[in-house]
């Protein structure tokens, strides 16, 4: 919004004033600058041909880097100019871990409180029984210099038999570091959760270089369900008193009527941590009787895998909690398709929780009859929230795509869609006959500015690389966006006098 004003000669005095946005919903934020990420095809030369589907996409921004990662690759891209300065494989990366089996499910978050990148990858092997959480932090904002690294053993004897790690959850606080895993058998069955907490050792310990302090794995459904579970990043101003973080979940929890998230707060994180679970009802916003639907592409009947219900991450500023997960609404435009939801919990009262907003993440705006699935969250300084997400549909290709909603937006509702990257091409690339896998994650990363968005996703790009029947190709995108375009003003715009008579100095 430029400044305005109305000239007139007979007027000595003009005033400047920025105008409001009307209290409406508004079309999504422009993309203020784009950086293109890693490919199947590069992907594939990092990792000496061996390529890797899904790519599970998931980025960090810092101040002046973007760190995205995929299965099998990491990325630093610098954000003046977008340029390129590292792609490596995640085994060249971790080399001073010495994996031995295959690494998979990477994740990448930005440490605010110390201004650091932090990384975490697993490392699995059925024969032998390997199950190790990589971590690996850098020593400063840029992560093109020095990095400290940490191998934690997660193959653990959960009942009777030895339980390997998958499907991490990751998260920082002023604190610590929070890794939880959904736990496996070696023979196959569930095993429940599992929750790290690696103090962050500025002093001495892991960030300083020194050795880590790590607790023991940790149950935190020692009673009742378990359900895959993401600790919240922690924003703005820790919560308050013993809270470290929280652990949010949805898989479908239902009482046959209506749905409710699972809520785990966290005390005494780095002394002897104690959980408190709460049951919050979200409302009839889901067919759990049914699994998450593939989504139609054009060009081909063959459908792209949606995936489940679970969320994929949270995140927690100013006594609420953001996140997101894939429902099948029973009713509205969006009934019977994989459709991305927003969930925002007042966590004011710690021992009182409460659903404060929520909402569907439609794609009729894109097309008729879009799937929107896999969303990731975060959230502004302003309580502004920014959504990033994947979608598909009969007329269009699987592609990327974020909208969000401002804090001053109606209840219940987003803001028109953008376009990330659209996909150009349908893809069929199976993980296993009949399995055509997405996902699984998206990345939404917050700069440290507090106010700037970084979406980063995949696309189906031009199909090639034939591997048996398999023509498929993912790219992956980085776009940034901010609700606060123009520059938040701060302070009250003073008036301004021009003397239109003055004589030329």
């Amino acid at each position: 919004m430029f400044p305005s004003y109305t000239p007139s000669r007979w007027n000595s005095r003009r005033i400047l004033a920025l105008e409001a946005l009307e209290d409406r919903t508004n079309p999504a934020p422009p993309l203020l600058q784009t950086i293109p990420g890693i490919t199947f095809d590069e992907d594939g030369a990092n990792n000496g041909g061996g390529f890797s589907v899904p790519p599970d996409p998931n980025g960090a921004a810092g101040p002046t880097h973007v760190v995205s990662i995929v299965n099998t690759s990491i990325e630093f891209h610098r954000i003046s100019d977008s340029a390129q300065q590292v792609s490596e494989s995640l085994d060249t990366f971790f080399a001073p871990l010495s994996p031995t089996a295959l690494l998979f499910d990477p994740k990448v978050v930005y440490d605010q409180f110390e201004n650091r990148f932090v990384v975490v990858c697993l490392e699995q092997s059925d024969t032998p029984q390997i199950s190790r959480v990589l971590l690996a932090v850098s020593d400063d904002s840029d992560p093109n210099g020095t990095w400290r690294f940490v191998a934690i053993n997660s193959r653990l004897s959960i009942g009777g038999g030895n339980a390997w790690a998958d499907y991490p959850g990751f998260a920082v606080d002023e604190e610590a570091v929070y890794v939880t895993a959904n736990m496996f058998q070696f023979s196959g069955s569930s095993a429940g959760v599992r929750l790290w907490i690696i103090a962050k050792g500025t002093t001495n310990g892991w960030y300083a270089g020194g050795t880590p302090t790590v607790s023991a794995p940790l149950n935190p459904y020692p009673s009742g369900s378990p359900v895959t579970s993401m600790p919240a990043q922690i924003y703005g101003t820790p919560p308050a008193g013993a809270t470290g973080t929280f652990l949010v979940g949805y898989d479908g929890i239902s009482n046959g009527t209506n749905e409710s998230v699972k809520i785990t707060r966290i005390d005494n994180p780095l002394g002897t941590p104690s959980f408190a679970t709460q049951l919050v009802s979200v409302g009839d916003i889901d067919n759990t009787g049914v699994a998450i639907p593939g989504a139609p592409q054009s060009g081909t009947a063959t459908t792209i895998d949606a995936g489940d219900r679970r969320v994929l991450n949270a995140v927690w500023r100013n006594s609420h909690l953001y996140f997101a997960a894939t429902v099948d609404p029973g009713s509205g435009p969006d009934a019977g398709q994989a459709t991305a939801h927003w969930f925002d919990v007042n966590t004011t009262n710690p021992g009182s929780l409460t659903l404060t907003d929520q909402g569907n993440i439609g794609g009729e705006d894109i097309a008729p009859g879009t799937y929107t699935f896999y969303p990731n969250v975060a959230v502004d300084a302003g309580g502004n929230l920014g959504i990033g997400f994947a979608a598909s549909g009969p007329s269009i290709f699987p592609g990327a795509y974020y909208t969000g909603r401002k804090a001053s937006d109606p209840a219940g509702t987003v803001q028109a869609t953008g376009t990330l990257q659209a996909g150009v091409a349908f893809y069929v690339r199976e993980f296993s006959p009949g399995e055509n896998r997405w996902g699984d994650y998206s990345g939404l990363a917050l700069a440290p500015d507090g106010w700037t968005f970084w979406a980063f996703n995949e696309y189906a790009m031009t199909q090639g690389t034939p591997i048996g029947t398999g023509l498929g190709r993912w790219a992956t995108e980085w776009g940034r966006f901010s609700f606060n375009t123009p520059p938040r003003v701060t302070s009250p715009i003073p008036d301004v006098t021009v003397n239109e008579d003055a004589a030329p100095t």
